[in-house]
């Protein structure tokens, strides 16, 4: 992750993408929007005379791609926030007790400073042929920003291109490094 977007993640408390991860991150919602828009002009046959009657059952599937569209975006918008926990430690402190939780966990540190921490995980699940599989590995995002720990665990785009089936990995990855910051 470039320092510019790790700088920014920290401000606006929401991880920030490159444009290729944001192209994978949002893939669902961008192939429903295609295919919103194939069927509105009729495979864009039909661009400059697009028909916006209700009656029309093709009408009716574009939109109803549309609001799917709407709402899988917001879902995985929501899901770039990052958590931020109230704390009395000092960020140097919880870096390290987090760096500790890393080498118990066997995660690799992707990149470290003083306010932040990019882990990665690997599972061992087996890559799938088809074009959806489980999660292969997840980021693990830890930001450090005036007496609040920032934490969010997402898949890893590195991984796989497919669309991934999570068995709730993220969330137990942030509850690890939870328990481990609020243990003495």
């Amino acid at each position: 992750m470039e320092t510019y977007l790790i700088n920014e993640s920290i401000e606006k408390e929401r991880i920030q993408l490159d444009f290729h991860q944001s192209l994978v991150h949002y893939r669902f919602s961008i192939i429903l929007l295609l295919v919103s828009i194939f069927s509105i002009t009729n495979g864009l046959q039909n661009v400059s005379t697009i028909d916006f009657d209700l009656n029309n059952f093709q009408t009716k599937i574009s939109f109803f791609f549309v609001i799917v569209c709407l709402i899988s975006f917001f879902y995985q918008r929501n899901r770039l926030k990052l958590i931020s926990v109230e704390t009395n430690e000092d960020g140097n402190f919880l870096i390290e007790r987090i760096k500790e939780l890393a080498k118990q966990k066997n995660w690799s540190i992707q990149s470290a400073s003083h306010n932040y921490l990019i882990l990665n995980t690997k599972r061992s699940f087996p890559v799938s042929r088809l074009f959806i599989s489980e999660s292969g590995g997840e980021n693990i995002y830890v930001f450090y920003k005036s007496n609040r720990i920032l934490v969010r665990s997402i898949f890893d785009f590195k991984k796989s291109n497919g669309f991934v089936v999570s068995k709730g990995e993220n969330n137990q990855n942030e509850t690890s490094i939870f328990l481990k910051i609020n243990t003495k």
